[in-house]
């Protein structure tokens, strides 16, 4: 089987068991032993839980999006990262 190192991760906030999307992408960065700009996704509009999301360093994304804010998100991180 190939495996192919992402170039991108996109993540929920929330995740199950009181997980974020924050820390899964911190394990992920772990396990592939390198950095991977990330976009959290978040549908939340509590104060806290957007402060938290904001401190992780990744982009935040607020749901409903947009397909072209994505898109444009997506390439700004793309074209950051080369």
């Amino acid at each position: 089987m190939l495996f192919r190192s992402p170039d991108l991760i996109i993540a929920d906030y929330r995740l199950g068991e009181g997980a974020t999307g924050a820390q899964a992408l911190e394990q992920i960065q772990g396990w592939l032993q390198r950095p991977v700009p990330g976009i959290i996704l978040t549908g939340d509009t509590e104060p806290q839980r957007i402060s938290e999301a904001e401190a992780s360093g990744y982009r935040l994304l607020h749901k409903p999006i947009h397909a072209d804010k994505l898109v444009e998100e997506i390439q700004a991180l793309r074209g950051a990262a080369v």
